[in-house]
């Protein structure tokens, strides 16, 4: 069943992006929430983040729904990102796990990648509701029927990578601090269609242009800007050109971090 995922092709890129300030290996706590919004149409969405790290392991969560209109013309979409894994002696996030699970009005689809010494594996289930059209001899009409179906798939990445998109940029900080204007980052994360991720140093203070290996729900070039603080934590991106409503922007309404 193809379907395209709405809110995926907005979201996915934009999650990473949310994460890139720093923990130390002590118990801490972050939560971000972010509002999603089209200028044609105003506020479409919300977009929330947790980053918890204690005793050598971290757990990041990102939930992202849309509301309003644009939930019933997307089916309801939602999706949930869920990274684990340990931190080494210099603070680096080490995945092990990452999982992707999107879900509309009848269709849901989970991907988890495991991260291991041959690679990486993803196994990737879907549940849908299919219809079945045929022709009726007696009634001498076409008769539609809808059932429930099932995919399943298994395959390991035909690269390696030592991040997945939710780690990424936490990992990647120490690099964004000395990357000089006009220079770019090209790194690799389990969840990007073929792994590469592009980062770009903006001439302005604390913004960088990204792009990824992939359109951007039918954008130009997939490519965003990004706004960050001090703390490298993202305070305002935008999805330039996407098709038929210009420019996506996304607004963060709060940050909090403890102890």
């Amino acid at each position: 069943m193809d379907r395209t995922p709405l809110l995926g092709d907005i979201i996915r890129p934009l999650l990473p992006l949310l994460i890139t300030g720093a923990l130390g290996l002590q118990a801490a706590t972050i939560e971000a929430r972010y509002s999603i919004a089209f200028w044609v149409i105003g506020h479409v969405g919300t977009a929330t983040l947790k980053l918890t790290t204690e005793q050598q392991r971290y757990r990041i969560e990102a939930n992202a729904t849309l509301e309003g209109i644009a939930a019933l013309l997307a089916h309801h979409h939602s999706e949930h990102f869920l990274s684990e894994g340990h931190i080494d002696a210099q603070g680096r996030l080490i995945p092990e796990r990452y999982r992707v699970l999107r879900t509309m009005d009848d269709y849901r689809r989970e991907q988890l990648y495991r991260f291991g010494r041959n690679g990486i594996t993803v196994y990737q289930h879907e549940k849908m509701l299919v219809t079945l059209r045929r022709f009726d001899p007696n009634t001498m009409r076409y008769v539609s029927k809808r059932r429930p179906a099932e995919r399943r798939s298994f395959l390991r990445l035909p690269y390696r990578a030592e991040d997945d998109l939710l780690t990424l940029y936490f990992n990647a900080r120490p690099q964004l601090e000395i990357l000089a204007p006009d220079d770019s980052l090209i790194q690799r994360a389990a969840g990007a269609d073929s792994g590469e991720v592009h980062v770009t140093r903006m001439p302005v203070p604390y913004r960088y242009s990204v792009q990824l290996d992939q359109d951007i729900f039918r954008s130009a070039r997939g490519e965003m800007e990004i706004e960050t603080d001090e703390a490298y934590y993202v305070k305002n991106a935008v999805l330039k050109d996407v098709l038929l409503f210009g420019d996506l922007k996304v607004e963060r309404e709060w940050l909090r971090q403890s102890p």
